[in-house]
């Protein structure tokens, strides 16, 4: 029996060890090639259109949401995920990382052929990505005990900032050097490789099988019939829902602070490079801090600060009279979006029945991801129609109606039943 416990210990240890790794690294090639820094200016060498520009982080993450519905369903007929989770987010990967390769030697001469393939290519990535979510997260919920999931989030998220920093400095180099075409399509090439080979540490994880149910599984649209009883049954997760949709919208001028930085303060690509290394460095003892918040108070309180970080970045914006006060946008920036991720990824967690995790986590990002993208839409007509000063005031009106509505949340501290090691 001691043996046991003891092999116990040491797997779970092992399982600690490889879910950080992966995470990790997987904020540093992802953070190399930032929505919401790199990609829009990128995307900008190849049209002019602000809606175009505008809406590329807001894509990111419905490429992400919307196959989740699918990934959900195929994942809880699994036993075991992690073999199907390394195939699908393996050639996402490896796609995008081609594409990279493929920009350095013909985007600039086919600009419109080439921004096509981009946002396909980043669908395919990152809807790999959203495909093999529900997954992750049934694997990460029984390898990581309840009692520590914020702040295993935390410190991973905080790792992999400040080594994302770091890349980002020799991104800057890049750059600095060459731009566009060939720098760019050198960090999309490298972060898409990377990810790929990061992705392959999930196979030396040791899996606790998961409970397959019985029964076959209905038709697809069955899954939908779901999403009213959860919604309609779970007061806390419903209001959670609409004030995250709201903070979500409230950052829809997070994709146009570089570009905005280049046409005001005559940035450079190198420039850019900067602004999200800083972004980043903002983010590991934010996170850190971010992480022992939810843990200790639950995770609606994290996204009221996030989304006054998200006011103070737009209105920044709007007075910063340099690029060096305007590079602090960045530091706020990077203090929302890691508190808004770390707050999703433990609001699941404690709002969802243990069975029902999987069809939380699709909810979720089905109600809100969506809506962020039209708002992000929205955002580029703004720019056009009103231009980004007061596109950057509706977006901090925005996130007040957020933070107003996310006060509104029941909390609760008690955790979920989960499977433990």
């Amino acid at each position: 029996m001691k043996q046991k416990k003891i092999s116990l210990k040491s797997e779970a240890r092992r399982n600690y060890t490889i879910i950080f790794t992966n995470m990790s690294l997987f904020h540093l090639g992802f953070n190399l090639i930032s929505p919401v820094t790199i990609l829009p200016v990128y995307v900008s060498h190849l049209t002019g259109s602000n809606i175009l520009i505008g809406m590329v982080p807001a894509f990111v993450q419905v490429a992400f949401a919307l196959p989740q519905l699918f990934g959900a369903r195929y994942y809880e007929r699994k036993k075991y995920a992690v073999p199907y989770m390394w195939r699908v987010n393996f050639t996402g990967r490896v796609i995008f990382g081609t594409y990279g390769l493929s920009a350095i030697f013909f985007a600039e001469r086919f600009p419109e052929l080439w921004l096509v393939l981009f946002f396909l290519a980043l669908g395919i990535f990152r809807g790999g990505v959203g495909f093999q979510s529900p997954g992750f997260t049934g694997v990460y919920g029984k390898v990581i005990s309840p009692t520590i999931r914020g702040r295993v989030f935390g410190y991973t998220s905080a790792v992999g900032g400040a080594l994302g920093a770091v890349g980002a400095l020799i991104a800057a180099m890049i750059l600095g050097e060459s731009g566009f075409p060939e720098g760019f399509g050198v960090l999309l090439a490298f972060g898409g490789f990377f990810l790929a080979a990061v992705n392959s540490t999930m196979l030396l994880l040791k899996e606790p099988p998961s409970e397959v149910p019985s029964e076959p599984p209905g038709p697809i649209f069955t899954v939908f019939r779901r999403f009213p009883s959860v919604l309609q049954n779970d007061i806390r997760f419903r209001r959670y829902i609409i004030a995250r949709t709201l903070l979500g919208w409230g950052t829809l001028s997070f994709g146009f602070f570089a570009v905005f930085g280049i046409g005001r303060y005559e940035a450079t690509a190198a420039d850019v490079a900067i602004f999200t290394a800083i972004l980043l460095a903002s983010q590991p003892i934010l996170s850190l801090i971010w992480g022992q918040v939810a843990d200790r108070t639950g995770p609606t309180i994290v996204p009221v600060f996030a989304g006054l970080l998200s006011v103070a970045a737009a209105m920044l914006a709007v007075v910063a009279p340099n690029i060096e006060s305007f590079a602090i946008v960045f530091v706020l920036v990077g203090g929302a979006f890691g508190g808004y991720h770390l707050a999703d990824f433990a609001a699941i967690y404690q709002m969802a029945p243990s069975r029902q995790l999987l069809t939380y986590a699709a909810v979720f990002a089905l109600m809100t991801q969506p809506a962020a993208l039209v708002a992000a839409i929205a955002g580029g007509w703004l720019v056009d129609t009103v231009g980004f000063n007061a596109m950057f005031v509706i977006a901090a009106a925005l996130s007040v109606a957020g933070v107003a509505a996310m006060a509104l949340v029941p909390d609760a501290t008690e955790q979920k039943d989960s499977a433990r090691i």
